[in-house]
């Protein structure tokens, strides 16, 4: 008996690198689900399980100490004000934003904004953006609430900002605290049957489980996964068990878990949609149409800028960019913006080695300062080269769409 009593001992007088088993009271939870560790609490080195978790001092610090607590569990909890409040307990988990005082929420509205950032280079029309951050939670989010809705299938042509859109819902999630999980469709598929079904069911286990630990929502989105929109009738006979499998990993999933929000994105209509996927309380399908006119006024002010092409043009500057490029998707303007600099560049160079080829123009060491291209850049330039641009990628276009049989009616 007195050997069992000398093995036991404060947590707070363990040596630095010392390992020891937590005895019971020595770890509670809150009610966020977060593990305190009670320094006056006691440990031995006897013992082992789910409630008695090995324990190692790090070091002399009051807060350094590893603890095994994935699998911990114990029956204890205590109000965070409580323990907030007790020198002897410290938090092993992160610390978890609550709700906001309305006098402290107007001097965080800046920070507020910040964290809602990514989606201000998003441009949609306010109405379907709206549809789409509802339904995606993005006002509950910011301000620590539960989820309210399961989520969206975003929907439309390709180039139309679905993916884009996606990512920037999961950064604002990342920016609350929340978590936020793209799951690749085409690195969980294998050629065996049901594998994209578990690989899938295993994904989405791991981080509802990590969301129930830290107690935060999880956002999981998954781009270009029309096969796990489908309905079975729609999947040829080949691929439809392989897909359904991993169809019904979704059901299980969506609306019987809270706190997990899902977006897909798909170029298919919704006539094609597994009926229960969409059904009232599930997934709801959202259009993500082309920019229009006053969201490519927007892009271009936006892309202008931020490739520092040129800057304070007036507003009808911005406007004639946008009527020239009506019939382009908004990837285009992006994409063009992006590389513009850098083809002015090359081709600047290739003008001062006398030679229309970029190869001997960099054998020859020829080399143009980006300021000094940048200095003879102006509207009238850009507008010039981006109605080139639009023409030669209009043709492309055309001829593309020519290519295949060509139907020929009988007489």
């Amino acid at each position: 008996m007195l050997d069992n009593f000398k093995r036991i001992k404060k947590i707070s007088d363990m040596a630095e690198g010392e390992k020891a088993y937590i005895q019971l009271g020595g770890l509670v939870s809150d009610e966020h689900g977060r593990l305190w560790l009670n320094l006056e609490g006691k440990v031995s080195t006897k013992g082992g399980s789910v409630i008695s978790p090995v324990i190692k001092r790090t070091g002399k610090r009051k807060h350094d100490f590893e603890i095994d607590n994935n699998n911990a569990y114990t029956p204890y909890i205590v109000e965070s004000e409580t323990l907030k409040n007790d020198n002897y307990f410290v938090c092993l988990d992160e610390v978890i934003e609550v709700s906001l005082k309305s006098d402290i929420e107007i001097k965080k509205l800046d920070s507020i904004k910040e964290k809602l950032s990514p989606l201000y280079n998003i441009f949609l029309n306010h109405e379907v953006l709206n549809q789409v951050l509802i339904n995606t939670n993005i006002p509950e989010i910011t301000r620590g609430e539960k989820p309210v809705f399961s989520g969206v299938i975003l929907y439309g042509e390709g180039g139309t900002g679905k993916t884009s859109l996606q990512k920037a819902i999961g950064e604002v999630y990342k920016n609350c605290g929340a978590i936020a999980e793209e799951l690749n469709v085409a690195s969980m598929s294998e050629k065996y049957i049901g594998s994209l079904g578990n690989n899938l069911d295993k994904k989405i286990a791991e981080i509802n489980k990590m969301s129930e630990k830290m107690n935060v929502p999880a956002f999981i989105f998954l781009d270009e996964a029309t096969s796990l929109v489908m309905s079975r009738e729609t999947h040829n006979s080949s691929g439809a068990d392989y897909y359904q499998e991993a169809v019904d990993v979704l059901k299980k999933y969506i609306s019987n878990y809270p706190n997990l929000v899902f977006s897909i994105t798909t170029n298919a209509m919704p006539d094609i949609y597994d009926d229960t996927l969409v059904r009232e309380g599930r997934l709801l399908p959202v259009l993500i149409p082309l920019p229009g006119k006053e969201e490519k006024t927007k892009m271009w002010e936006f892309f202008l800028n931020k490739y520092e092409i040129i800057k304070n043009l007036e507003k009808s500057s911005y406007e004639e960019l946008a009527e020239l490029t009506s019939e382009e998707k908004g990837s285009f303007i992006s994409e063009f913006s992006k590389g513009y600099i850098p083809g002015k560049k090359l081709e600047e160079e290739t003008r001062l080695s006398n030679t229309d080829s970029i190869l001997d123009s960099l054998s020859k060491g020829v080399y143009a300062s980006i300021e000094k291209v940048k200095e003879k850049i102006n509207f009238d330039i850009i507008f010039s080269d981006l109605e080139k641009a639009v023409q030669k990628g209009r043709k492309r276009n055309k001829i593309k769409n020519q290519i295949g049989f060509k139907r020929i009616e009988a007489e």
